[in-house]
């Protein structure tokens, strides 16, 4: 809880500095180019999180695996992260700030798991009806989970809909498991 507490105010000062210089767009195609290489690179976590390793050093290995594809500016922004100890939270952060602003900017993630794929009239419709049920931009991530039987599952944050045959055949097993049926004597 503490690290997303730092990670949130450490993605608010960067969503504010790119504010303020006008390059937002900008900041955001360089931090996912640091996002994808910490999200592939095992190595790299690893790294950063290293106690061993220097601070000295982790900059300046930070500096020349990032210094010919993002700004001067992502440098000295990493840099200060790890000046300031906090390299360990350098993932953490950078998610954040694509959270902050997503939400900024009026856009929910949808993870959308369906027993079958959606046609593209399917995935239109039930884009409009999120965007019009939530007054928010949908930008929908579709999974197909053959383990459902039927329906679909919506997970928008931290809340699901589960519409699924396989949900729906859990309630009535429970239904039935809990139900006292009378015991029939044959006289």
């Amino acid at each position: 809880m503490a690290s997303q507490r730092l990670a949130r105010r450490y993605a608010k000062a960067l969503i504010q500095l790119g504010t303020e210089n006008k390059n937002l767009d900008s900041l955001e195609k360089d931090f996912k180019i640091v996002f994808n290489a910490f999200e592939n690179s095992k190595e790299l976590r690893t790294f950063c999180n290293n106690p061993i390793i220097s601070r000295s050093k982790k900059k300046n290995i930070l500096t020349s695996i990032f210094e010919n594809n993002v700004s001067e500016t992502v440098i000295k922004y990493l840099q200060g992260i790890v000046v300031n100890k906090r390299e360990e939270y350098i993932y953490d952060i950078i998610k954040e700030f694509f959270l902050l602003r997503d939400e900024a900017l009026g856009i929910i993630k949808v993870e959308v798991r369906t027993s079958t794929n959606f046609s593209d009239q399917q995935k239109q419709k039930l884009q409009s009806l999120l965007e019009k049920l939530t007054k928010k931009t949908i930008q929908p991530s579709y999974n197909v989970d053959t383990t459902l039987k039927g329906g679909f599952v919506l997970r928008i944050g931290d809340t699901m809909y589960d519409t699924s045959i396989k949900r729906q055949l859990e309630v009535l097993k429970n239904r039935f498991l809990q139900t006292e049926l009378p015991l029939v004597t044959n006289m």
